[in-house]
């Protein structure tokens, strides 16, 4: 599911359906008949159209409780202002799109009725598991958290334990909101783009980390190699691309890796 395409003005309450399942899909929503209200996963429009795709959508049983890693569909009934459909995402889950709002935030409250799109048969419509790719990479920044919804402690170094994770990390003692112990589970990687491609931005003054383990219990990792290690000591708020400068108060550009010289004190 991508975001950059997502209508970034108000749209119609009566539209609002549409913009959601496009969203999802990844759909372009002018080529998508208008799902006026109605129940999605009733006979009718929206069951004929996904059907099409090899899709339905099935009705959640308890919405305003409902959980799921991936994006479904509300409807909400809020105290003021028409009913409308927005895009629920995420455990636990929240309103990430509310197409035909105001830009106030959705309470879970609102939602009355859910929706999930789901494959009419899952073993045609599961792609093929990709090679994982191999590249090199750069450590910028290392967080842990000792237990579930605790804020992250940033670190210089961590010692990295294979197949559980980072010593001291919620993943490693089985603390976390997630499984550990799962492929995939024991540690989490994010690109300083992905960072910078946040709306409202992220901007810490270290961005998150960019490199993988080695496989040895004895692996240490440190930020202080970081090529923005001497601009954080310094103060400077800068990030690694040049067109957060403009953000950045007291800072100068930065180009594309942040430098002692580049580099100017916050005040």
């Amino acid at each position: 599911m991508r975001f950059a395409d997502l209508a970034p003005a108000r749209i119609p309450a009566a539209e609002s359906l549409t913009a959601v399942i496009a969203a999802i899909l990844e759909a372009d929503p002018t080529t998508m008949p208008v799902f006026e209200g109605g129940d999605p996963a009733a006979v009718g429009m929206v069951s004929r159209w996904l059907g099409r795709l090899g899709l339905g959508a099935v009705r959640v049983a308890d919405p305003a409780a409902f959980s799921w890693p991936g994006p479904w569909i509300a409807r909400i009934r809020p105290p003021a202002g028409d009913e409308r459909f927005v895009l629920m995402y995420g455990v636990p889950s929240g309103a990430i799109w509310d197409p035909a709002g105001d830009g106030a935030p959705v309470d879970n409250a609102w939602v009355v009725d859910g929706y999930l799109l789901a494959a009419a048969d899952i073993a045609l419509a599961r792609p093929p598991l990709p090679e994982a790719p191999v590249g090199a990479g750069r450590i910028e920044a290392i967080y842990v958290s000792a237990t579930a919804g605790q804020a992250a402690t940033p670190l210089a170094s961590a010692r990295a334990l294979p197949g559980l994770g980072l010593d001291g990390d919620r993943h490693v003692t089985g603390d976390g909101t997630f499984p550990s112990g799962l492929p995939g589970s024991a540690l989490t990687l994010i690109e300083a783009e992905v960072c910078e491609s946040f709306d409202p931005r992220s901007a810490p003054t270290i961005i998150a980390a960019t490199s993988s383990p080695a496989e040895s219990p004895s692996t240490t990792w440190s930020a202080t190699s970081s090529p923005w290690a001497p601009c954080a000591a310094r103060g400077c708020g800068c990030a690694s691309r040049a067109r957060w400068c403009s953000a950045t108060p007291g800072g100068r550009c930065c180009a594309r890796w942040c430098t002692a010289a580049a580099c100017a004190p916050t005040s």
